[in-house]
């Protein structure tokens, strides 16, 4: 029994960290039984969504005492493969899923993908989530992206009021190789 309360905790820790999750990504991800005894246990809801069953964590304490008392190398291991799932995934294009696939990997324990932190950066901004855009062209910048996600987090830091940290990061772009698009977004960013 033990081994299965193991896994049950898998399956609670993984929603934890990347809920809603798609039921045959979640049973991947874990295992079959341990979602099955989870539902039967009350831990976790079932719902229809687009064309497949979602699962969601049954009430956002769970996830909450779970994120808490897990140690963090696991919480990492976890938003990994969820990642790794979700950048597998039919609908991997979907912007919505771009920005979660991103958000997961910059907290994990994966090698970081500057092309994937710069796309979920700009899905960010188009999502209207500044603060999350302006962490995401961080991690971007970061990992090797190009003088563009400078520009996407100028942007996001002064629409969040921010405006001199938005000014040092405009200040910190290298010129040299800017387009005159670039030049020109530049100056209206500024």
């Amino acid at each position: 029994f033990s081994g299965r309360r193991q896994h049950v905790g898998d399956v609670v820790d993984v929603l934890a960290i990347g809920e809603p999750i798609e039921l045959g990504m979640l049973t991947r991800m874990t295992d079959a039984a341990a979602v099955e005894e989870a539902e039967i246990r009350g831990l976790v809801g079932l719902e229809p969504a687009g064309g497949g069953i979602e699962v969601r964590l049954a009430h956002p304490l769970y996830g909450e005492v779970r994120r808490r008392r897990a140690p963090r190398s696991r919480l990492r291991r976890l938003r990994g493969v969820v990642a790794s799932e979700l950048a597998v995934h039919a609908d991997r294009d979907d912007i919505g899923v771009v920005v979660r696939c991103g958000t997961l990997s910059l907290d994990s324990d994966l090698e970081p993908d500057a092309d994937l932190l710069a796309r979920a950066a700009h899905g960010a901004v188009w999502l209207a989530d500044l603060s999350l855009a302006d962490r995401l062209a961080d991690g971007a910048i970061r990992a090797g992206a190009g003088p563009e996600l400078n520009l996407v987090r100028a942007h996001s830091l002064s629409w969040l009021g921010r405006g001199a940290e938005a000014e040092a990061v405009l200040a910190a772009i290298p010129t040299d190789h800017l387009t005159d698009l670039d030049h020109a977004r530049l100056a209206f960013l500024r």
